[in-house]
């Protein structure tokens, strides 16, 4: 189908004009005014994957004299407008033979198109060319918004915080948004963060972004009830269903009254860790009167939520579709709970202990690690990686071989907890990735551990909601549940935290956990 819209918009003879387009879209495409003609066609793509009327529209402005590149120009920026960023990537693609490149709106549109479907990389090289090609890109709001936002995605805090810092100085009047609170957040420039958050403040109601950004900053400083407050404006985004079931939108959704013996969904959002994370709440429903709770979870985390609460009716999620069965009153994120429920920094309900690892699952992977391990050493749980679909991974995850350097000189065996592993690794590195199908078979590894190492991913709230000692190695101001500094958080009393200096240095993180604690753990258990 794109393809051969692909091929509609490259051109063609015109054909007759479809009867059912309204005359003043006829008066306009005839006057050459493109605003009004790409509002209507992204409102014609928002209603319809195809956008029938499409092909009357193009041979409208054709036989109104536009010039191909016009043409494309248009649906493009139709695409953009709606987020249709595979269309817009199809479309742009008619005009990839070089005439694009002489044009610096498809050239950042077609950057941003890369940067919203995560193809960071090719983001990066996009708008590297695009910034080479037109210099007046970085004189440009729009431009230097994006390329502090790749830049951004791609761990290059200090450009990103360059870019933002030249926004700020060439465009005051319109700095002071999310994008901008994020990297001057996360940048540890507080002059800033706190000059953007009262400009935010101050404004009328603005875009959702900009609350979020607000929120994950009052998070991270511990303010929960405005945070959570602030972060309900998630729905609002425009890619809200890429993190939340989409198909439940229509239906009553709970904000937070007495439920009468109401039945309730609960939906996942976000990733494993963030479900983990919020389990937490799946009892205290109850609590507010609920005659039944279901959750809608990842299919692999599944047997586990099942065996931890089964008074809980956990459904597989499929994104863009209902659960038929069982059937529920209400539903509500699973984000939507700590505001809900009224958490404070101080009342974070069970900060350990809440999951239970099915029975079966449990006494496999304890035959499994007791086969694998040698007698008399710790077995260490390790997590150096995340996804790398994960916007946020470039940071997050360690170097594969600094993650490695100091694993063979320590007298204890570990145990890969995540998935991908490379084939050349430690000799006291077991790999039973194959083995991890489900969420269960991660967590009933992690229970026969004496200890996990991990990076910010999904181990690490399994680790904390087992009560298994955790160590969590975490970038420069990075994510709002592990606060700002200390070696403690608000969410799991098992996890104690390793934080980079500043942005970048983990050369300091990884000398202080294997060269300094970690042997000083072995040896204290030898005793």
């Amino acid at each position: 189908m794109l393809k051969a819209f692909a091929r509609l918009v490259a051109g063609g003879k015109p054909k007759t004009s479809c009867p059912n387009l309204p005359p003043e879209l006829i008066g306009h495409a005839q006057r050459r005014e493109t605003a009004p003609l790409v509002h209507w066609l992204s409102e014609a793509l928002k209603r319809s994957g195809d956008a029938p009327e499409l092909p009357a529209l193009l041979d409208v402005v054709r036989q109104a004299g536009w010039h191909e590149h016009d043409v494309v120009k248009l649906t493009v920026a139709a695409a953009h407008r709606a987020g249709r960023w595979g269309l817009l990537l199809e479309w742009a693609a008619a005009t990839f033979d070089g005439a694009n490149y002489r044009d610096a709106d498809l050239c950042l549109m077609a950057a941003q198109a890369l940067y919203e479907l995560n193809r960071i990389d090719e983001a990066e090289q996009a708008m590297s060319a695009a910034l080479s090609r037109f210099p007046s890109l970085a004189e440009r709001a729009d431009g230097l918004r994006l390329a502090a936002a790749i830049a951004y995605a791609v761990n290059r805090i200090e450009t990103a915080h360059g870019w933002i810092a030249q926004l700020r100085r060439q465009f005051p009047q319109q700095a002071d948004n999310g994008l901008s609170l994020s990297i001057c957040f996360e940048f540890g420039d507080e002059s800033a963060v706190d000059e953007i958050l009262r400009a935010l403040t101050a404004a009328p109601a603005g875009d959702a972004m900009d609350e979020i950004a607000c929120a994950v900053v009052a998070l991270a400083r511990e303010d929960y009830a405005a945070g959570f407050a602030r972060f309900e404006k998630r729905f609002a985004l425009a890619d809200a269903t890429k993190f939340v079931n989409g198909a439940l939108f229509d239906r009553p959704r709970w904000h937070g009254e007495p439920l009468a013996g109401r039945s309730v969904l609960v939906a996942a959002e976000q990733g494993l860790g963030d479900t983990v994370m919020m389990a937490r709440y799946l009892p205290l429903l109850r609590e507010k009167g609920a005659g039944a709770v279901m959750l809608e979870a990842q299919g692999e985390a599944a047997p586990l939520l099942q065996a931890s609460f089964p008074d809980v009716a956990v459904v597989e999620r499929r994104m863009g579709a209902v659960p038929s069965a069982p059937t529920f009153d209400l539903w509500v994120g699973m984000m939507s709970l700590p505001h809900l429920f009224g958490t404070t920094a101080e009342t974070v309900p069970a900060r350990a202990g809440y999951l239970r690892v099915p029975q079966e699952s449990a006494a496999y992977w304890r035959q499994r690690v007791a086969e694998l391990a040698p007698p008399g050493r710790p077995r260490i749980g390790l997590c150096w990686s995340g996804r790398r679909i994960h916007r946020a991974d470039r940071r997050r995850s360690l170097p594969v071989e600094a993650a490695f350097a100091h694993l063979a000189s320590l007298p204890a065996v570990f145990f890969a907890v995540q998935k991908e592993v490379p084939q050349q690794h430690p000799p006291n590195l077991i790999d039973v990735a194959d083995e991890l199908v489900t969420l269960a078979d991660t967590a009933a590894l992690i229970e026969a551990m004496d200890l996990v190492v991990t990076i910010d991913s999904a181990p690490a709230h399994l680790a904390g909601a087992l009560g298994k000692e955790c160590w969590l190695m975490l970038p420069y101001r990075y994510e709002w549940r592990w606060g700002i500094s200390g070696e403690k958080n608000r969410w799991y009393d098992a996890v104690r935290i390793f934080r980079q200096g500043r942005q970048g240095d983990w050369g300091t993180v990884l000398q202080q956990v294997f060269a300094a604690r970690l042997p000083a753990w072995i040896a204290e258990r030898g005793r």
